[in-house]
């Protein structure tokens, strides 16, 4: 059996009227949780909006160019009976997920006691 899910703008760091620059899935994708699924811009910054919700898109409720505030509908989507436990994560957490940057450590080449040896220099008074 499927329940009909609808994934609306979560609270973003206090951002509102966000004008959407992409939409990064279609109607009938399947999509998983944090999956980017829209950017959007303001007049400070440009961000990409994962999912909070798993399943496949039925409807998809904007259009690119078109200004989304918080709670609005972005898109619906059809989901299994046991995936509406995935539609839990907090609001915050989905805007901390799209705030964040990625950043992956290379730790192929760091010694295993480079911390132990760093050394500063400072140069000059100002």
């Amino acid at each position: 059996m499927s329940n009909t899910l609808e994934f609306t703008l979560p609270e973003l760091d206090d951002l509102d009227g966000l004008t959407i620059t992409k939409i990064l899935v279609a109607v009938g994708d399947v999509i998983h949780l944090d999956q980017d699924i829209l950017s959007l811009e303001s007049e400070k910054t440009v961000l990409d909006v994962p999912s909070n919700l798993s399943g496949k898109v039925t409807e998809i409720s904007v259009s690119i160019g078109d200004t989304v505030s918080i709670g609005d509908v972005i898109l619906t989507l059809e989901v299994s009976e046991g995936a509406e436990a995935v539609s839990t994560a907090e609001p915050e957490q989905v805007a901390a997920a799209a705030a964040a940057p990625t950043i992956a450590a290379n730790t192929d080449t760091a010694p295993s006691d480079a911390d132990m040896h760093a050394q500063t220099l400072v140069l000059g008074s100002g």
